[in-house]
C-alpha cells in the first residue's frame, strides 16, 4: 500500500514533489539601480550601533525600522552589497552571507513559505565551492529525502531547521555567518512569530541577523545609561549583568572587561536580544545631499558638485533658470529649506523632487501651500485602500485609530494611548460578536501598516502617545481628504460628524485649507508648520502633476 500522492517507483519519489517550486514571495536579490543614492545611509552604516552588530562577538539581532517609503529595502540591499564586496576582497573567505527580500504584500501557503525560507538560507550559506561538515550534509540529505517522498510539512520544516542549525554552528566556529531579511512585516503575525522563533534559535548558534520592517517589536520604551559613566547620553548599545540584572555598561566598559560592581565578576555581561536602528528622521544634512544629487542628475550642473562630469547631463530649462537666479549661497539655502520641510522623510523628499522636476524655475516652488500636493494625496489614498484590504476587524481598528489620531491628536505628539483606548471602546461585548477588540498597542500598530508610531513619554510619569508617521499624513487626516476616514471618525463615540455626512456623494468636494495644529514641534525652529508640502505656484505655463500611487516600500 502506498501513501496518497506517492509514486510506486522508488526512484521517482512523490508525484507532487517533482513539481515543487520555491515560494514566489522569496526573492534572493534586489538590484541597486542608477536612481538610488548609495551614500544616503552612510551615517547609519558608520554608526556605533551598526558597527557593533557587525563586529561584536555577541550575537544579537539588528532591527532596522522605518515607515512607508523610508528606504528599508534599499538599505538592506546596500548592506548586502557592501558585505559581499568585503567578502570578495578577503583572502580567508570566513564569512557567509544570506539575503532574503520578501516581495508579497500578503503571503499565502505560510508553511511552504517557512520551509522555503529556511531552505533558501541554507543554500545561500552553503555554496557549491564550500566544504560542509558530514553531519550537516547528512541532516540536509535527510530533509531532501523527506521532500522527495512527500512527507508532511511539519516533518520537513523540523528537518531543514535542524540542518540549518548545524550549518550555522559549523560556520560560526570559523567566522561570521550573516542573514539579511527585508520586509518581515509582510508576514502575518502568526507566521512572523514562527519565523522569529527560528531566528532566535539560529542566533544562539551564532547567526548575525539584520531584519527590516515597518513595524518595531512592541516593547516598553526604556532609556538606559552606563552605570560607570552616568554623565553620558543614553546608550544605544548596552550590556547588562546576567547575574544581578541591575548593572548596565557601555561599549568602552565592555571592551575594558569592567567587572560588575554588584557581583564583582567579569564575563557576566549579556547583550539584549535585539537593538533597533531607525530610518525615519534622516538628518537635514543627509537630505540636502540627496536632494542636490537627485536634482543635478535630472537637470545638470547646478553648482552642488555631485556630478563626476559637470557636462553630463546638459542643463535643462529648470537647470538654466536655477543657474541664472540662484547666485552665491541662494541655491544651498533653497535646498536646505526643502530638507527642513520634508522633515527627515525619504518618501516626502522623493515626492518633493518629483514635483520640482516639473517646474519651469525654482521660484515656482511654493513652500507654503494651502492644499496637500496631489502626488502626496495619491500616495496616502493608496495607503488607505491597502489598509482596507485587511480583515474587516483589522481595517476597522486601523481606520478608526488613524481618524482619532488625525482629528483628536496633536500633529507631532499624537494622542495619549489611554484616550485612544477610550475612543475605540465599544458597548459591552456580545459573545456572538465576530469582532475582536485590540489587546495591546501592538495590535493597533499592526493594523495601521506603518502609518502610525508609538512615541515614548518625554519624562517619567507621562504615558506614551500614538502619532501619525509624518505631519503631512496628520494634515491629510485632519483636513478630511479621504472619505473612508471621515466615515471611520463618525463611528467614534465623541464624533460630532452627522451620520448623514458619511453618506455624501463621492464627487469631489471643496478641500479646506491647512489648520494650525497645537503648538508643538519636533525641532526647535521658527519655521511655520504650514510649510509642509511642496507645490508649484499657479502658472499658465504648466499643468498640475498627475496623481499616481508611489511605491510605499
Amino acid at each position: 500500500m502506498f501513501a496518497i500522492g506517492q509514486a510506486t517507483s522508488e526512484d521517482d519519489g512523490d508525484v507532487f514533489a517533482r513539481d515543487m517550486v520555491v515560494h514566489t514571495a522569496i526573492q534572493e536579490s534586489f538590484p541597486i539601480t542608477s536612481d538610488i543614492y548609495e551614500q544616503l545611509f552612510d551615517s547609519l552604516l558608520g554608526s556605533e550601533l551598526f558597527t557593533e552588530w557587525l563586529q561584536c562577538k555577541d550575537h544579537w539581532q539588528l532591527h532596522v525600522v522605518g515607515g512607508p517609503g523610508a528606504g528599508k529595502t534599499t538599505f538592506a540591499a546596500l548592506v548586502a552589497k557592501r558585505l559581499r564586496e568585503v567578502i570578495s576582497a578577503s583572502e580567508e573567505q570566513t564569512c557567509q552571507l544570506a539575503n532574503i527580500f520578501i516581495n508579497h504584500h500578503r503571503i499565502e501557503h505560510e508553511l511552504a513559505f517557512l520551509e522555503d525560507l529556511l531552505n533558501t538560507i541554507y543554500n545561500q550559506v552553503s555554496p557549491p565551492s564550500c566544504d560542509v561538515d558530514p553531519a550537516t550534509d547528512l541532516a540536509y540529505g535527510a530533509y531532501k529525502e523527506l521532500l522527495r517522498t512527500g512527507q508532511r510539512a511539519s516533518k520537513r520544516i523540523d528537518s531543514i531547521a535542524q540542518a540549518l542549525r548545524l550549518r550555522t554552528a559549523e560556520l560560526a566556529k570559523k567566522g561570521d555567518v550573516v542573514l539579511i531579511i527585508d520586509h518581515l512585516e509582510q508576514c502575518s503575525p502568526a507566521l512572523r512569530e514562527l519565523v522569529q522563533q527560528q531566528f532566535n534559535i539560529l542566533q544562539d548558534e551564532g547567526l548575525k541577523i539584520l531584519v527590516t520592517s515597518r513595524l518595531p517589536r512592541h516593547e516598553p520604551a526604556v532609556s538606559v545609561w552606563c552605570d560607570y559613566h552616568p554623565e553620558d547620553l543614553p546608550l544605544k548599545v548596552f550590556w547588562r549583568c546576567s547575574k544581578c540584572q541591575q548593572t548596565d555598561i557601555c561599549i568602552t566598559c565592555k571592551r575594558e572587561d569592567t567587572p560588575c560592581q554588584q557581583c564583582d565578576s567579569v564575563g557576566t555581561w549579556k547583550a539584549a536580544e535585539y537593538y533597533t536602528l531607525t530610518l525615519d528622521g534622516m538628518s537635514d544634512d543627509a537630505m540636502v545631499e540627496y536632494l542636490a544629487w537627485d536634482l543635478e542628475r535630472e537637470h545638470g550642473d547646478l553648482g552642488f558638485m555631485t556630478l563626476e562630469d559637470p557636462s553630463e547631463p546638459p542643463l535643462s530649462s529648470f537647470g538654466l533658470a536655477f543657474r541664472n537666479t540662484m547666485h552665491g549661497n541662494k541655491g544651498l539655502e533653497w535646498i536646505q529649506a526643502i530638507a527642513r520641510y520634508v522633515d527627515g522623510s525619504i518618501l516626502q523628499a522623493k515626492l518633493a523632487v518629483d514635483r520640482i522636476h516639473s517646474l519651469p524655475s525654482p521660484e515656482a516652488l511654493d513652500l507654503m501651500p494651502k492644499r496637500i500636493p496631489r502626488n502626496v494625496q495619491a500616495h496616502f489614498n493608496t495607503a488607505i485602500k491597502t489598509i482596507k484590504q485587511q480583515s474587516t476587524n483589522s481595517s476597522s481598528v486601523a481606520l478608526k485609530t488613524i481618524a482619532a489620531v488625525g482629528r483628536k491628536g496633536d500633529a507631532i505628539r499624537g494622542l495619549p494611548l489611554s484616550r485612544l483606548a477610550n475612543l475605540l471602546r465599544e458597548r459591552p461585548r456580545n459573545p456572538r460578536m465576530s469582532t475582536m477588540p485590540p489587546r495591546s498597542p501592538e495590535d493597533v500598530l499592526e493594523s495601521a501598516n506603518g502609518y502610525l508610531n508609538i512615541i515614548p513619554p518625554p519624562f517619567l510619569g507621562r504615558e506614551p502617545t500614538i502619532a501619525a508617521c509624518h505631519r503631512l499624513f496628520w494634515f491629510f487626516v485632519n483636513d478630511e481628504y479621504n472619505e473612508d476616514l471621515i466615515w471611520a471618525y463618525a463611528q467614534l463615540p465623541t464624533s460630532k460628524v452627522p451620520k448623514s455626512h458619511t453618506f455624501q456623494s463621492p464627487l469631489p468636494r471643496q478641500l479646506s485649507a491647512f489648520q494650525l495644529p497645537v503648538s508643538s514641534s519636533r525641532r526647535e525652529s521658527s519655521d511655520s508648520i504650514k510649510g509642509l508640502g511642496l507645490v508649484f505656484s499657479p502658472s499658465p505655463m504648466i499643468s498640475p502633476p498627475e496623481e499616481s500611487a508611489l511605491d510605499s516600500h
